[in-house]
């Protein structure tokens, strides 16, 4: 559906394309000397699988190697494995925050329209932190004493939100190309280093009781602080190197963090209260991007790394969304069995689909955001939609910021998105997958499949 000639998609966060599986064989080996243990790895899942398997495979070989047997080469390979792991991990650990905004004012590799780096603050290597779960604190203070960049700026944040693999991605580059706008690709140095709870994807998340929902009452004044100060030297940073489209003699130049962070749509409410104590009333904004929930779970299903997806340690991300879905779709009367419980990717897609789509449109109304007029501060965008008009919504999502026209971003939209093919029906394992959730879980996933994705669907009793 779209001609790709940026950065690569949200599966593959920089620095982690050589990652072949967190939890498997493929990462690479790091530089860490010592303290690695051979026989536990990094503390993964797939680590854990094969400590056990190595502990079995040793005590026979012992017995072999009293018979003059040799080791089995398979006790060397899973040696090799976890060792390589914990060293992976160990430089996640060893991660700081130092330099992170000099990073950022590094010229993109994948974005060369930019003169930043969206994704500086991505651990990197991603695959580190996946591991050892190092996502170190941002020195946002202005440098000796001096005034914090972006205080002339007059700022604004929008965060771009809905399921993973809907599009958030290509939305946010498209955006990007506006001279106005700074774009951060899911700044998890900036959230998971003050909230450690947002972490539901590495070692560590368990330990960090990661979770995808946060509360506005959790919005303190020293959070604002904080990320206010990183939203003001981020956008100052990107400003002084890119020209404004502003009209000429206007005092104050008027900038847009916009945020990229599918999970955010789970925490709408939290963030709009934020973002009014850090920057003052009117300043947050909300881009609901929704796609046919059929294409998302196929999306998910083709994952090249579940683990990196919903956990690499006891799935965290995965349990917040199965204990959300029960409460969300709690359990017929003849049906038992946790949404947990659900092993097909595809099933679990859906799942994750229905819940980022009524999550965020229950926090856009529970935040009481406008979604009409001049004040609006919520837009639910189709994905179908903009790549089948892609000139006209690009035009439609620039004034919803408040910013003046593009032809940048218009002819990026238009040159770069094509309408997608269209998605084959329903096979016989995706059929069974949506009935199963309907007999569960009553007929949520089906309603919002007609209603988003306009879908003539069995019945699912």
């Amino acid at each position: 559906c779209c001609r790709r000639t940026s950065a690569p998609p949200r599966s593959r966060p920089p620095a982690a394309a050589s990652m072949a599986g967190v939890g498997g064989a493929g990462a690479s080996g790091g530089d860490a000397d010592g303290g690695c243990d051979a026989t536990k790895g990094c503390g993964c899942d797939e680590c854990g699988r094969k400590a056990v398997m190595l502990q079995g495979l040793t005590l026979a070989a012992s017995v072999l190697a009293a018979a003059g047997a040799p080791e089995p080469p398979l006790v060397a390979e899973l040696k090799s494995d976890l060792d390589r792991h914990d060293r992976r991990a160990d430089l996640g650990r060893s991660a700081t925050g130092e330099g992170a905004l000099e990073a950022f004012l590094r010229s993109s590799e994948h974005r060369p329209w930019l003169a930043y780096d969206p994704d500086a603050l991505l651990p990197s290597p991603f695959d580190a932190f996946l591991l050892g779960g190092g996502c170190p604190s941002v020195p946002w203070e202005s440098e000796h004493g001096a005034p914090a960049a972006g205080e002339d700026l007059d700022i604004s944040v929008c965060f771009v939100v809905g399921c993973g693999r809907s599009g958030t991605t290509i939305l946010g580059e498209l955006l990007s190309r506006h001279p106005d706008v700074v774009f951060l690709n899911e700044p998890r140095h900036l959230w998971i280093s003050e909230l450690p709870a947002f972490d539901v994807w590495s070692t560590l998340s368990p330990d960090r009781a990661g979770r995808l929902t946060f509360s506005a009452s959790e919005a303190s004044a020293d959070l604002a602080a904080v990320v206010g100060r990183a939203w003001r030297r981020l956008a100052g940073a990107a400003a002084s190197r890119q020209s404004s489209a502003s009209a000429p003699g206007t005092d104050t130049r008027r900038f847009v963090v916009l945020e990229k962070f599918p999970e955010h749509a789970f925490r709408v409410p939290f963030l709009a209260k934020l973002c009014e104590s850090a920057l003052g009333p009117g300043k947050c904004r909300f881009i609901h991007l929704l796609r046919d929930g059929v294409a998302v779970a196929r999306s998910i299903a083709r994952f090249e790394n579940p683990a990196a997806w919903y956990g690499t340690k006891g799935e965290t991300k995965w349990r917040c969304l199965s204990e959300l879905f029960d409460a969300e779709c709690p359990a017929l009367p003849d049906c038992k069995t946790p949404c947990a419980a659900l092993q097909g990717r595809f099933a679990r897609g859906l799942a994750e689909w229905t819940l980022s789509t009524t999550a965020a449109r229950r926090g856009a109304e529970e935040a009481g955001l406008e979604i009409e007029g001049t004040d609006a501060a919520y837009l639910e965008l189709s994905y179908e939609a903009l790549v089948a008009s892609p000139g006209d919504k690009i035009t439609q999502v620039v004034s919803f910021l408040g910013l003046p026209p593009s032809d940048e971003v218009q002819h990026a939209a238009v040159e770069t998105l094509r309408p997608p093919r269209d998605e084959a029906p329903l096979k016989e394992g995706e059929l069974k997958a949506l009935a199963k959730l309907g007999t569960w879980r009553g007929p949520l996933v089906e309603s919002l499949l007609r209603e988003v994705s306009g879908r003539e669907l069995p019945s699912s009793s």
